[in-house]
């Protein structure tokens, strides 16, 4: 493969990669303190703390939350707030926490 070749596929190719970049900027995400090296988005596991009863939100209503599932409960991580399923831990929805 010729230089010029091997550069407009790599031009080419870092073109592709920088259009998807917005894309995953869009999507909320968190990191917990239990977890500092780890982001959480929607889909993943939160740590096993956050499933416990006493780390639940209490008034999510004044906050203008959703009212979470039967099985599941708001949690606040960092400037998020966070549902979470409580009985496995899924991160069900993130939304920035009002000042």
């Amino acid at each position: 493969m010729t230089a010029r070749k091997l550069l407009t596929a790599l031009t080419l190719l870092g073109s592709v990669t920088l259009a998807q970049l917005p894309a995953q900027a869009a999507e909320p995400s968190v990191t917990a303190p239990e977890s500092p090296t780890r982001e959480l988005n929607v889909h993943d596991k939160a740590p096993d703390i956050y499933k416990r009863e006493e780390m639940a939100l209490r008034g999510w209503q004044e906050k203008g939350l959703s009212q979470p599932d039967a099985e599941s409960h708001w949690v606040k991580i960092q400037d998020k707030y966070v549902l979470i399923e409580t009985t496995n831990g899924t991160v069900k929805e993130i939304v920035p926490a009002n000042p």
